[in-house]
């Protein structure tokens, strides 16, 4: 019996890089309404953030009727699973395996909230206003934009009945972060996907 509803919406036009250059800091705001589409303010709204796919790949320099572009090559798409495999020495929901190295273990989680705690800067509880809703701001290294795409939830209780809401995005990036002068750098490190490059086995 559902009581309302949580709109998780991300602007992807309102992206910015941090003071020191290295992050990405990606506005992005939550709503909770009644069942009549009312909003519902001072609710406690928990928010979360984890890895849902990861790719492996690297960035290229093509030549399209005499124009040069980046393009975004995928040597493979893998999805994070849910539950851990207890045979691997990681935990493979929150880490990969990067095929491409000596087994160089890559984080997924890579994703936090501005604001959210030291100790689980994954989860975060933000207040609606009296519109009903809330910013937030989602924080992340510049290399892994366009590799991982993320899920974001949020969750609360009206009238003792839990209510969830969720968006899954791709981490994106600034256009002004790709070199258009000598075409030397994009925003990740080498060009290349943090998790590799040859197509491996997914976790």
């Amino acid at each position: 019996d559902t009581q309302g509803a949580i709109a998780v919406t991300m602007n992807p036009t309102r992206i910015a890089a941090s003071e020191d250059g290295n992050y990405y800091h990606w506005n992005a705001s939550v709503q909770v309404t009644d069942l009549d589409g009312r909003p519902v303010s001072n609710q406690n709204v928990t928010l979360d953030v984890r890895a849902v796919e990861f790719v492996r790949g690297y960035w290229e320099v093509v030549e399209v009727l005499g124009v040069k572009e980046w393009r975004q090559v995928r040597t493979q798409v893998c999805s994070v699973p849910t539950l851990d495999n207890p045979s691997t020495s990681h935990d493979d929901r929150y880490a990969v395996i990067d095929s491409d190295t000596t087994n160089r273990v890559e984080t997924l989680n890579v994703v936090r909230f501005i604001g959210a705690s030291e100790s689980n800067p994954h989860t975060a509880t933000y207040q609606t206003d009296n519109q009903g809703k809330f910013d937030f701001q989602l924080h992340y290294p510049k290399t892994y934009g366009a590799w991982l795409s993320v899920n974001v939830g949020a969750k609360t209780t009206l009238s003792t009945h839990p209510v969830h809401g969720s968006r899954i995005v791709t981490l994106t990036t600034l256009a002004d972060d790709y070199d258009k002068t000598n075409w030397a750098y994009t925003p990740s490190l080498n060009n290349q996907s943090p998790y590799g490059v040859l197509g491996g086995t997914c976790p």
